[in-house]
């Protein structure tokens, strides 16, 4: 039997829709509906997958019909533990490499791009995820640098 998927569609998750829209069952969960505790029924003894925001994550732990599993601690799940599972279902290419080699890679070349997402490995977040013109990129580098 397949898994089902559960996906929070959220602003800070725009990957989530992306994966949402490549599933034919997902179930999703609103952000209201993760605030005020209104999850969706699952069938009985179906393996969930859950994909979402930390928050989101975090307060599914504490759902005793969904929180009772086997779960990747999520405050300390790193990138490279899941990016490879997802980054097909988002239609990306995703580059794991330590910070001090950005500057070195050849980003142009590699995504044929003048903008690139970096984010770091670790969910805690050691300086901002975000959108970046290559070109821009040396100045954001060097703030972060430490």
């Amino acid at each position: 039997m397949r898994p089902q998927w559960l996906i929070d569609l959220h602003d800070e998750c725009p990957g989530s829709a992306v994966v949402a829209a490549a599933l034919d069952d997902a179930l999703i969960v609103e952000p209201r509906d993760v605030m005020t505790g209104r999850w969706p029924a699952v069938q009985e003894g179906r393996t969930v997958v859950a994909y979402g925001t930390m928050p989101t994550m975090r307060s599914l732990r504490r759902v005793r019909q969904l929180g009772e599993a086997v779960f990747d601690d999520c405050t300390m799940l790193r990138c490279s533990f899941y990016y490879r599972h997802v980054y097909d279902l988002l239609g990306r290419t995703a580059v794991l490499v330590p910070f001090s080699a950005v500057p070195a890679l050849p980003l142009r070349r590699m995504f044929d791009s003048d903008q690139v997402f970096i984010r770091s490995d670790s969910n805690y977040e050691l300086f901002p995820a975000g959108v970046h013109a290559i070109e821009d990129l040396d100045h954001w580098l060097q703030t972060y640098d430490q």
